[in-house]
C-alpha cells in the first residue's frame, strides 16, 4: 500500500505539474503578443502624426489659394505700411520663383516628378526612423504638406502655383508666396532647430512615448 501511494502520489504531482506548465503558456503567449504591440506602437504614432500634419497643411494650403482666387483678382492690397501685399500671381518655378528660368518642356516635368519622390522620401524617413521624435515627425510632416499642397495646384492650373503675399521691410521684400512655402520653411527651421540642439536628427532627442 505505501509503494502504491508514493506512485500515485508522483503521478498525481506531475500531472499537477504539467497542468501548471500549461497555464503558464497562454499568459507567455500574450505577454509576448503585447510586447509586440508596444514596440508597434511609436511607428503608428509617428505615421499618425505625420498623416494628420500633411492634411491640415494641404487643407489649409488649397482653402487660402481659393479664398485669394476668389477676392483679390487683379488687386494689389497694401498692410502695415506695405510691410504686408497680397497680390495674385501664378508661379510657373518652384518654391519663391525657383526653376522659373527652365524651359517649360524641362521644368513641368522635373517638378512633377521631383515632388512626389521627395514627399515620399520624407514620409519614410518620419515612419522608419526609430529615434524620431515628435518635433522631428512633425517638421517632416510640415515639409511634406507643403511640398504636397504646391504639387497638387500645380497638377490643378497647368504647371503654375497660385502665390498671393509677400513681406517688406524699408527697401527689402521677399518674394511672393503661399501658405505652402510658409509650412515648408516652418518645417525646415524646426528641424535645423533640433539639429542644433543636439536632437533627434542626430540621433539624440528622445524618441516618441
Amino acid at each position: 500500500m505505501p509503494l502504491r501511494r508514493g506512485r500515485i502520489g508522483a503521478v498525481g504531482g506531475g500531472t499537477l505539474s504539467r497542468l501548471t506548465n500549461l497555464g503558464d503558456e497562454p499568459s507567455v503567449r500574450l505577454s509576448g503578443v503585447r510586447g509586440k504591440r508596444q514596440r508597434g506602437g511609436p511607428g503608428r504614432r509617428r505615421a499618425l502624426l505625420f498623416a494628420a500634419t500633411l492634411a491640415i497643411c494641404v487643407g489649409c494650403d488649397h482653402t487660402a489659394k481659393r479664398i485669394a482666387g476668389s477676392s483679390l483678382g487683379d488687386a494689389v492690397i497694401s498692410l502695415g505700411g506695405d510691410s504686408v501685399r497680397l497680390e495674385l500671381v501664378h508661379n510657373p518655378g518652384a518654391f519663391l520663383s525657383l526653376a522659373s528660368e527652365l524651359p517649360a518642356d524641362v521644368r513641368g516635368p522635373l517638378l512633377l516628378v521631383l515632388v512626389p519622390l521627395a514627399l515620399a522620401a520624407l514620409f519614410v524617413l518620419a515612419l522608419r526612423s526609430r529615434a524620431a521624435s515628435g518635433r522631428s515627425v512633425l517638421g517632416l510632416g510640415l515639409i511634406a504638406g507643403g511640398g504636397l499642397g504646391n504639387w497638387l495646384d500645380r497638377l490643378m492650373h497647368g504647371g503654375a502655383v497660385t502665390d498671393f503675399v509677400s513681406l517688406g521691410l524699408g527697401p527689402l521684400r521677399t518674394g511672393i508666396f503661399n501658405l505652402a512655402d510658409v509650412c515648408i520653411v516652418a518645417g525646415a527651421l524646426l528641424l535645423l532647430l533640433l539639429s542644433a540642439e543636439g536632437g533627434k536628427y542626430e540621433g539624440r532627442t528622445r524618441p516618441i512615448p
